[in-house]
């Protein structure tokens, strides 16, 4: 009975020291992962204030460079107008094209009627005599 206790009193203080050892390993680990965040937390910190600090000194151009936006703010405003102006012309044309060789001529004629011809590139103006062509052949016929 002596030995069986013996044996008991050996595997428990075998446990009792694994226990311990792998708590010791637990702390160490989470001694230096704490260390290696600090670090980590400090260094994007730092990244931060730099990219603040940049920020501020970008974010107050000087009047020249904000007379230079404004010319181009508005150069590149005009520019979208006359996109625009020239894209409706396209798509009415192109309409009108579409009704004119359906051999509906009343329709693509109204469409012609809203477009001016001396608005129109040259292009576009092959295209409007073209289509002006269509509809008087299509009346003929």
């Amino acid at each position: 009975m002596a030995k069986d206790n013996n044996k008991q009193n050996r595997s428990m203080f075998l446990y009792t020291a694994l226990i311990f050892a792998v708590a010791l390993i637990l702390i160490i680990i989470a001694f230096f992962g704490q260390k290696n965040i600090r670090g980590l937390r400090d260094r994007t910190n730092s990244t931060k204030a730099e990219q603040t600090s940049a920020e501020t000194q970008t974010s107050a151009p000087e009047s020249d460079d904000l007379a230079i936006m404004a010319n181009a703010l508005a150069e590149t405003q005009n520019e979208n107008e006359s996109l625009k102006t020239r894209l409706d012309a396209d798509e009415k044309l192109l309409a009108a094209n579409a009704k004119a060789a359906a051999e509906n001529s009343d329709e693509a004629e109204q469409l012609l009627g809203e477009l001016s011809a001396d608005g129109l590139t040259e292009d576009q103006r092959v295209l409007y005599d073209q289509i002006n062509e269509k509809i008087k052949n299509g009346k003929e016929q």
